[in-house]
């Protein structure tokens, strides 16, 4: 299994024509095993923002674990068996009982994640993520800022978004709303998220409605959750003309190279195409 915090280094030479992008929604209801057992199945996935990787997958227990949200990170997973389906992790169910516990409806906070990775021993993926740091407080400011950063940690993760919830996010283009989050495309390798699969509900007059087209998470200025928008740095009309998604039909290079030439911009699989461009100020308020 790739490691989940390097997702544009581990697909970025690959030059096959079938890739490994599967939608996350094709994921739900997979069963997801222990050693020993079932521990459920798949809910959502839980993603950052920054880089777009998965960072856990939420398991329904069922009557197992009433009331308790698990989480699940891709570290653990096996191989996963795409017929079964089923998803196998290196995890006992004691283990998966024993973890901290979080609520069925409680947000996820940092403090929770912290909990839970020293529970499991893993390595916290923020540990080098800059914007998680948390600035050293000014003389005399000591207990204020303690408290502070407690209100931080266990608020929720303002990082943290789960696929259910920014599903129906707006995409607000450089010039315009251009539709809505339907779907996320990741690589089934590394667990990242490639694209936003975009609903054009405001199609071109000449258009008919009902058409899906892919959004690159690399073309992502910023994600805003309290508006439940995510500002791209993309022209409406390009949006809108992009080439159409069907789920029905897997993700291939072809139709990456139809998506990247459609917007003129680097291929993130080639040799220093994964460089970003300069961000569009309109975006960084």
């Amino acid at each position: 299994m790739a490691d989940p915090g390097r997702p544009r280094e581990s697909g970025a030479y690959r030059e096959e024509e079938a890739l490994h992008l599967r939608a996350a929604s094709s994921l739900a209801g997979y069963t997801v095993a222990a050693h020993d057992g079932v521990i459920g199945a798949v809910q959502e996935f839980l993603f950052d923002d920054d880089i777009w990787a998965v960072r856990y997958i939420e398991v329904d227990p069922g009557d197992w674990l009433p009331g308790r949200k698990v989480l699940i990170s891709p570290l653990v997973l096996q191989e996963p068996d795409w017929e079964l389906p089923r998803l196998s992790t290196t995890l006992t169910r004691e283990q998966v009982a024993g973890a901290p516990r979080i609520g069925k409806d409680e947000p996820v906070s940092r403090l929770h994640q912290v909990d839970l990775f020293m529970y499991y021993g893993w390595l916290p993926y923020w540990m080098e993520e800059e914007y998680y740091n948390v600035p050293s407080p000014p003389p005399g400011a000591a207990e204020a800022t303690a408290r502070q950063r407690f209100e931080q940690e266990t608020a929720a993760d303002r990082h943290l978004f789960a696929s259910g919830e920014m599903t129906e996010f707006r995409i607000q283009a450089l010039d315009g709303d251009a539709g809505h989050v339907e779907d996320f495309i990741m690589d089934e390798e590394d667990w990242v998220i490639h694209y936003l699969v975009v609903a054009l509900d405001s199609p071109l007059p000449e258009q008919e409605s009902g058409r899906s087209v892919l959004v690159s998470t690399e073309w992502v200025q910023k994600t805003v959750r309290e508006e439940e928008r995510i500002y791209v740095d993309l022209d409406r009309e390009r949006v809108l003309n992009s080439p159409e998604y069907d789920p029905a039909v897997p993700v291939t290079r072809e139709f990456e190279l139809a998506v990247y030439d459609h917007y003129g911009r680097p291929r993130y699989w080639e040799p220093g195409g994964d460089v970003e461009e300069d961000d569009d100020m309109r975006f960084l308020s």
